[in-house]
């Protein structure tokens, strides 16, 4: 089986020539049937159980967390995505294995899902603020273990719902941070508590940089509205600092309210 990693949902309309160039490969190329097939599982889960519109709790709980006006938008990184970040992770890590996965703005669980399959000796968390999208996580997750009972998801796969700013990230070696459409405000929160608590040697991930210091290349990965997404990257140690622009942002931010 196959997932179109590159086309989430069909047709690809205003794909630009960089990103046509990525779809050509296949971003699954050498897996093995078994991970396939579980991926392809988890991609249909996924996609049957989110929704895209918030309830009117969910859509409260945004309002009153000073998140900024988009941080409720849900998107997602594909099959493929997850793939290139793990598999950049571990070289990262090496020759330390990855033992746990954090996804903070989990949304409908797709990063958490792919990971856990990609690796079956991962432990994977997703925090996520809409209680929706943590039930609809939490029934993919269930049809899936009952599905591949061989991958040991329900032991290994967690989903948690609340502000990412409050989530407990100790132990993890890789974090995921999809701060695209969060506001100011909120970033720099979450920036100043990764510095705060984050080990050294952690493998960072974030949409916007949100540290300084240890940045290296960004690393494109695919996602539901990009085929060539730049991801910043940070490997966490003494001299990771918030990012200087956070700061700025958030200082004109209150002086306009002002």
């Amino acid at each position: 089986m196959h997932i179109d990693a590159a086309h989430p949902f069909g047709d690809g309309d205003g794909v630009d020539a960089a990103d046509e160039d990525l779809c050509e490969a296949d971003p699954l190329e050498g897996l093995d049937a078994s991970t396939r097939d579980a991926l392809t599982s988890a991609t249909a889960l996924l996609d049957a159980s989110m929704s895209w519109t918030l309830t009117a709790a969910d859509a409260a709980r945004f309002a009153a967390s000073d998140a900024g006006d988009r941080a409720s938008t849900l998107g997602f990184t594909t099959a493929g995505g997850a793939r290139a970040m793990l598999e950049h992770a571990a070289a990262r890590l090496a020759p330390k294995k990855p033992k746990r996965f954090l996804d903070l703005g989990s949304g409908a669980g797709h990063t958490v899902l792919y990971f856990a399959v990609l690796d079956p000796s991962l432990e994977c968390v997703g925090h996520e603020l809409s209680a929706e999208r943590v039930a609809s996580s939490r029934d993919a997750l269930r049809r899936l273990d009952a599905e591949r009972p061989d991958l040991d998801l329900a032991n290994r796969v967690a989903f948690v719902q609340g502000d990412m700013t409050l989530a407990d990230t100790s132990g993890f070696d890789i974090v995921w941070a999809s701060t695209l459409a969060l506001g100011d405000g909120l970033r720099l929160r979450l920036a100043e508590k990764l510095v705060a608590e984050l080990d050294a040697g952690v493998v960072l991930y974030s949409s916007i940089a949100l540290v300084a210091g240890s940045s290296e290349t960004p690393l494109v990965v695919a996602n539901s509205w990009s085929h060539a997404h730049e991801v910043e990257v940070a490997v966490m140690d003494a001299d990771t600092a918030v990012a200087p622009h956070l700061r700025e942002a958030a200082h004109r931010r209150r002086s306009e309210d002002f």
